[in-house]
């Protein structure tokens, strides 16, 4: 009886196998932005990640983070959203302390995430930048009370592996050699006085992306030329302009075209 008794407590105890890794990504780092993707892959090979919550913290004198995030604003998440989950969402808690949330629907499986030789991604992270920064701004809350990390299960922790603090630059070639065409929501939105708007060109081209009021006339070309594939970043200034709805337009000669709703307000 108290063999048995010692083997379910080593059981319900016991941490699995698996060892998960996470990293920050910097995917945009301009003068007001700085955009971090966050990655994950384990050690011991692909596996299916279930309900997780994971911690980090910023430096609030470095960068701003809103105090109700809004998804597709603040945050977007890349696979963990809709599908087998419930629910991903990032909400901001104790000042400066980020959480993220993944919560997997019952009688699913989860995500597979890669084992060491890729990374697979959750989220990218919108802050506004209040200060240039020299030193490392957002770091992992690995002692947190609040951190687990489940397999497909639901019900088996994974283990911590590596938590790496150092914000990465030299990565993202999928961004650099996008597979698509892409024009992204202008952020910050609503915006004043200045607003950046990302796109991404599967091919080489002759590129304009023009700026539209509500009747139809142009305001003018923020871009115009001809542009490498990868990723564009362009900042609008709307201090000319007067507050109300704008309407941009990207055209790669007859290759791609795309319109989004951006908002000036003073």
């Amino acid at each position: 009886m108290k063999t048995i008794l010692y083997m379910m407590l080593f059981s319900t105890c016991a941490v699995y196998a698996t060892e998960i890794n996470w990293r920050f990504v910097i995917i945009d780092n301009s003068e007001s932005v700085l955009n971090v993707k966050i990655q994950i892959n384990t050690d011991t090979g692909n596996d299916d990640l279930g309900g997780t919550t994971f911690v980090f913290s910023y430096d609030s004198t470095n960068l701003s983070f809103p105090s109700t995030p809004a998804p597709g604003t603040d945050y977007i998440f890349h696979n963990f959203d809709g599908g087998n989950y419930s629910r991903a969402t990032i909400t901001r808690v104790f000042g400066n302390q980020i959480w993220i949330n993944i919560e997997l629907e019952l009688d699913n499986n989860g995500t597979i995430i890669s084992g060491s030789n890729d990374w697979t991604d959750v989220t990218t992270i919108s802050f506004i930048k209040k200060t240039e920064f020299t030193y490392q701004p957002i770091l992992w809350n690995t002692e947190s009370i609040f951190w687990s990390v489940y397999d497909g299960d639901n019900s088996t922790l994974w283990s911590k592996g590596t938590l790496s603090n150092n914000l990465e630059t030299e990565v993202e070639s999928d961004l650099t050699k996008p597979d698509k065409f892409e024009l992204s929501q202008n952020y910050p939105n609503p915006f004043n006085p200045s607003t950046k708007i990302k796109f991404l060109l599967k091919e080489e081209g002759n590129a304009k992306l023009s700026v539209y009021n509500m009747i139809g006339e142009k305001v003018f070309d923020a871009v115009d030329g001809y542009l490498q594939s990868g990723e564009h970043n362009v900042e609008i200034n709307g201090n000319d302009l007067a507050s109300g709805i704008y309407i941009y337009k990207l055209d790669v000669e007859n290759k791609f075209s795309d319109i989004k709703k951006m908002i000036l307000l003073k």
